[in-house]
């Protein structure tokens, strides 16, 4: 990751970013683990690919735990 950024590789990697609406259906902006392209601007891009229906659901689970680690910190005012 660290190279990609450093030598503007423009290099497909796993990591954690902020989705707009409708990615990967979420329905609000979230940071979320997604396929990111990595140059020397940093994420340059989120990549959505083609989930089948487990991949869907299991992506779910993890965006729901994501809202309700956001909605603790809220009401803890550690707002994210």
């Amino acid at each position: 990751m660290a190279e990609s950024y450093l030598r503007d590789k423009h290099a497909v990697l796993p990591g954690a970013s902020k989705l707009k609406i409708g990615q990967y259906g979420v329905d609000q902006p979230l940071f979320v683990g997604a396929p990111v392209r990595i140059g020397a601007n940093g994420v340059e891009e989120v990549l959505e690919v083609a989930l089948s229906e487990a991949e869907m659901s299991n992506l779910q689970v993890s965006i729901d735990a994501v809202k309700e680690l956001n909605e603790a910190a809220d009401a803890l005012g550690l707002s994210v």
